[in-house]
C-alpha cells in the first residue's frame, strides 16, 4: 500500500496560524482602544490650554489698549505741562521786567521827588529874600519861576523880529550817558517825559519864549530823523508873539513830545532856509553831534568822525547872515561837539553856551 504523502499545511496548522493572527488583530484592537482614549485625554487637555491661552491673549490684549490710551493721555499731560512751563516762565520774565520797570520807575520818581524838595527850598528862601522888593515892570510876554539866576545868559542875544527855535527831540535827549539813553528808550512815555535831561530842555526853551519880544514872530520845531513845527495845525510859518496863548500852547506841546530815533541837522538846518522870511535868530537846543545826515546810516552804529562828517555837510545848508545860538546840552563821549558848535556859533555871529544841570 502506497503511504500517503506528507502534507504541510494541515488543519491543525492553520488552526495555529489563525489563532496567531486573531491574538495579533485583537492586541492591535486593545492598543488601537487605548491609544484612541489616550489621545482624546490630551486633545481635551489641549484644548482647555487653548481655550486658556485664549483667555490670556483677549485679556493682555485689553490690558495692551488700556497701557497705549493711558500713555497716550500720559503724554498729552505731559505736553500740557510742557505748555504750561513755558508760559509760567515767559510769565515769571515778563514780571521781572516788569518788576525792573517799576523800581526803575521807583527810583526816578524818588529822584524826582528829592529834586522837587530841593527846588521847594530854594524857592521858599527866593521867596522869603524877595518879599520885601516891590514888583518891577517889564517886557516879558510870560512870566515864569524858577531856581538859580537866569541872567547869566545875558552873553545870547535875545532880539529878533523873527525868531526861530529848532530843539533836537531824538532819544539821546532823554539822558547824558549812553547807558541811561538804551535804559529809558524802553521805558513808558509818560517815564521819558519825566526825564531830567527833556524836563530841562522844556524849561529853557520855556524860559526863551518868555523873554520873546512883543512886537516880534515866532516858530519852533522839533528834529530828529525829520523837523516838524510843534503847532503843526498852524503850519510851518510864522507866528505872532503877541498871541500869547500861542508861545503858552507851543510850550505845552513841546511839553508833551517824547524825544525818540535818530539825530538829522541836514532837515533842521533846511527849516531855516525854507523859512520866509528869514530867521534873524535861531537858537539850536541840542546834545551833540547827528547820527544822520540827509540818509539813513546804512551801519547800525556811527563812528564819531562820521558823526563830525554829518555835521560839516548838514551847516552847507544854512543860509548866510543868520545868527546861530546854540545851547548844547552835552553827551557823554561825543568829544567832537563843543568845539563843532562853538566855530558854528561864532561863524554866524551868534553865541553858544552849555547850561549847568539845575538851570533854568
Amino acid at each position: 500500500m502506497a503511504r500517503r504523502p506528507a502534507n504541510v499545511f494541515a488543519l491543525s496548522f492553520l488552526d495555529c496560524i489563525c489563532c496567531g493572527f486573531g491574538a495579533v488583530i485583537l492586541v492591535f484592537v486593545i492598543i488601537s482602544a487605548k491609544i484612541q482614549e489616550v489621545s482624546n485625554q490630551k486633545l481635551e487637555g489641549l484644548e482647555s490650554n487653548r481655550e486658556r491661552l485664549e483667555s490670556l491673549t483677549m485679556a493682555g490684549e485689553r490690558l495692551l489698549a488700556q497701557l497705549q490710551a493711558e500713555l497716550a493721555q500720559t503724554s498729552d499731560q505731559r505736553a500740557a505741562a510742557s505748555r504750561i512751563k513755558i508760559r509760567l516762565s515767559q510769565d515769571v520774565l515778563a514780571a521781572e521786567r516788569e518788576f525792573e520797570g517799576e523800581r526803575d520807575r521807583t527810583l526816578i520818581a524818588k529822584a524826582e521827588l528829592e529834586a522837587d524838595k530841593k527846588r521847594l527850598a530854594q524857592l521858599e528862601s527866593i521867596k522869603q529874600a524877595t518879599a520885601a522888593i516891590p514888583e518891577a515892570g517889564g517886557s516879558q510876554m510870560r512870566s515864569i519861576i524858577a531856581e538859580g539866576n537866569r541872567q547869566y545868559l545875558t552873553g545870547m542875544r535875545m532880539g529878533g523880529r523873527h525868531i526861530l527855535i529848532l530843539v533836537d527831540a531824538s532819544a539821546s535827549m532823554l539822558a547824558s550817558t549812553i547807558v541811561n539813553v538804551i535804559r529809558l528808550r524802553y521805558l513808558p512815555d509818560d517815564v521819558k517825559l519825566r526825564s531830567k535831561k527833556w524836563k530841562q530842555v522844556v524849561e529853557t526853551v520855556d524860559w526863551l519864549t518868555a523873554n520873546f519880544p512883543k512886537d516880534s514872530h515866532f516858530q519852533i520845531f522839533t528834529f530828529n530823523t525829520k523837523a516838524t513845527p510843534v503847532l503843526s495845525e498852524r503850519g510851518g510859518g510864522w507866528i505872532d508873539v503877541g498871541d500869547g496863548s500861542a508861545l503858552d500852547e507851543a510850550v505845552e506841546r513841546l511839553r508833551m513830545t517824547v524825544p525818540k530815533d535818530g539825530t538829522s541837522l541836514h532837515s533842521a538846518f533846511s527849516v531855516v532856509a525854507k523859512m520866509n522870511p528869514r530867521p534873524d535868530n535861531v537858537y539850536l537846543l541840542v546834545d551833540g553831534l547827528p547820527t544822520h545826515g540827509a540818509s539813513p546810516p546804512k551801519a547800525p552804529t556811527v563812528s564819531g568822525k562820521e558823526r563830525l562828517k554829518n555835521f560839516t555837510r548838514a551847516i552847507r545848508n544854512l543860509p548866510r547872515g543868520v545868527p546861530m545860538n546854540v545851547i548844547l546840552f552835552a553827551m557823554e563821549g561825543d568829544a567832537y561837539a563843543p568845539d563843532s558848535f562853538w566855530k558854528l556859533a561864532r561863524s554866524t555871529q551868534g553865541s553858544f553856551m552849555s547850561p549847568s544841570l539845575d538851570w533854568p
